[in-house]
């Protein structure tokens, strides 16, 4: 049972190395996405436009005021309407 135990960690560890790198290169970009409605949670009603900022995977602005960095890549998602913060949280397990 503890080589078992031994066997999950030293996989696990090393699966981790190579993507550390990989996963640091790739969050330290910024990403602005760009709707015609963005729908908070925290008010009654949609904003427009609907801007959401995203840097180093996570939500640093979002509302009709928020502003695109210097530099950061912009994704115009056209119709759509923004939920920032929200997550399927409901899954189905299968085997």
């Amino acid at each position: 049972m503890i080589r078992r135990w031994v066997e999950i960690l030293l996989c696990c560890s090393t699966a981790l190395i190579p993507t550390a790198g990989r996963a640091q290169q790739a969050a330290s970009k910024t990403v602005v996405l760009k709707a015609a409605r963005l729908f908070d949670g925290k008010s009654n009603a949609a904003v427009t436009p609907g801007i959401v900022v995203v840097t180093d995977g996570k939500i640093v602005a979002a509302g009709a005021n928020a502003s695109a960095p210097d530099g950061a890549e912009v994704i115009d998602l056209g119709d759509a309407t923004l939920l920032p913060g929200f997550i399927d949280a409901h899954t189905h397990e299968t085997r």
